[in-house]
């Protein structure tokens, strides 16, 4: 792209294999709409962050392959609508969040692959009020100094390097410490949530096994299902419609999960699972005319929990 591209209506723009002068770091000031700007193989350097950060609307940054430092950086932090900062390859050790951290800045996600991001990156990282995704694959950071940040119960933090047993002990790591600060539930409400989820995994499996391809028998034991083992509030049960979808192997979509933990909000109870392929799950349970019933189910991916259809 050029500047001969740009409109001065434009809200992003992406640059690629370009030098820039001092002039024309100035000139993309004037361009005072853009809220994402994309530079890839492009030599900036500290200087030239720290004009682009006196953008007034810009959200999303990405600096792929640049000469940036730290004091460039630091210098990002005086964007104070930025939201979302990817940082690949580049020579920075990630101190320069500090002025993030002294600002307060509200910084949501934040990549810094490719890097020399270390452990003391890391805590300042998670002393950002607002930063709940982290993508730091081939940086320095430790196992350890991964684990020292467990105290932080919003921070998602994606590193290639670490193993998925890794991934899945700081994420415990991060509930257990949460579950300390919080009145855990009680056992008995407990014992019933898992006794009512469990036999619905157990109608469902039964139900796939019985039915092998999609008809009127198949909707109507579906939708029977969520009637029966879903609350009110169940998207399933809210349309009123069948399941569309079902699991092709022999134990079913629920046959093989395993419950790996529970945590308790406000009255309803969220319960963990993970089937044989390592996927992550949770499900949660809410009292409903004094029964425990399926509310939500949401997947792991990516790092972040998303909806899933059950």
């Amino acid at each position: 792209m050029t500047f001969a591209d740009l409109k001065k209506s434009d809200t992003s723009a992406e640059f690629i294999r370009r030098k820039f002068t001092a002039e024309e770091i100035q000139e993309l000031l004037q361009y005072k709409r853009l809220k994402g700007i994309v530079f890839r193989d492009c030599p900036l350097g500290d200087d030239d962050v720290a004009q682009i950060a006196k953008l007034p609307q810009l959200v999303n940054l990405a600096l792929d392959n640049t000469a940036i430092s730290d004091a460039g950086l630091a210098a990002l932090a005086d964007a104070g609508k930025l939201k979302h900062l990817w940082i690949d390859r580049a020579k920075i050790d990630g101190s320069g969040l500090a002025s993030f951290v002294e600002k307060g800045h509200k910084l949501c996600s934040l990549q810094a692959d490719h890097t020399a991001f270390d452990d003391q990156a890391l805590q300042l990282a998670a002393r950002l009020p607002k930063l709940d995704v982290l993508h730091l694959t081939h940086t320095r950071i430790s196992e350890a100094g991964l684990m020292a940040v467990a105290d932080n119960p919003r921070l998602t933090v994606i590193a290639k390097q670490f193993s998925d047993e890794i991934h899945a002990r700081f994420e415990q790591q991060q509930r257990e410490r949460a579950k300390k600060q919080k009145t855990p539930p009680e056992p008995a409400a407990l014992a019933a949530a898992q006794t009512a989820l469990q036999a619905f995994f157990d109608a469902m499996t039964e139900c796939e096994t019985r039915y092998t391809e999609f008809n009127s028998d198949w909707d109507k034991k579906t939708i029977a299902l969520f009637r029966q083992y879903g609350s009110e509030k169940l998207p399933e049960r809210q349309s009123g419609e069948g399941r569309f979808h079902r699991c092709g192997q022999p134990e079913g979509t629920y046959g093989d999960h395993v419950f790996t933990d529970n945590e308790k909000q406000g009255r309803k109870i969220w319960l963990y699972t993970q089937d044989s392929r390592g996927f992550q799950y949770r499900f949660l349970m809410a009292q409903e005319n004094g029964e425990w019933k399926l509310e939500k189910a949401q997947q792991k991916l990516e790092g972040k929990w998303a909806r899933n259809w059950v």
